[in-house]
């Protein structure tokens, strides 16, 4: 396989993966490391002439994942159901969120009393 046809193997799987659900992190995608083992084993950074390298397809599988997941995003809701699907925002995490790391926000709210506790009306 030529590293043409590779890059595009990679990207269809990687496409693939984002539509199944599956995280975004190559190394958890079976068929994508079903897919590298067809490749053969490398050393790291070298290929055979004409293949491409794996960081290349790793890169390719991360980039198809993620253009999945901006298309999704950009969606209407109106496109979202004439495509036969729902969209429920309530419900699931945005695909773009997908794509960001996890924060937790913790909020502080400081009290005139100096403590942490708010006054109640009868208190004051």
């Amino acid at each position: 396989m030529n590293s043409k046809d590779q890059l595009m193997q990679a990207r269809e799987l990687g496409g693939a993966a984002f539509h199944a659900g599956k995280p975004y992190s190559p190394v958890k995608d079976q068929d994508f490391m079903a897919f590298l083992q067809s490749c053969g084993r490398r050393s790291v950074g070298a290929a055979p002439a004409g293949e491409a390298p794996m960081l290349t397809l790793l890169l390719a599988w991360m980039a198809r994942w993620a253009e999945e997941a901006r298309l999704l995003a950009a969606r209407t809701p109106a496109e979202s159901v004439s495509l036969g699907g729902v969209q429920d925002q309530g419900t699931f995490p945005s695909a773009t969120s997908m794509l960001l790391p996890s924060v937790f926000h913790v909020a502080v709210s400081e009290n005139s009393n100096g403590g942490g506790r708010q006054r109640m009306p009868s208190e004051a």
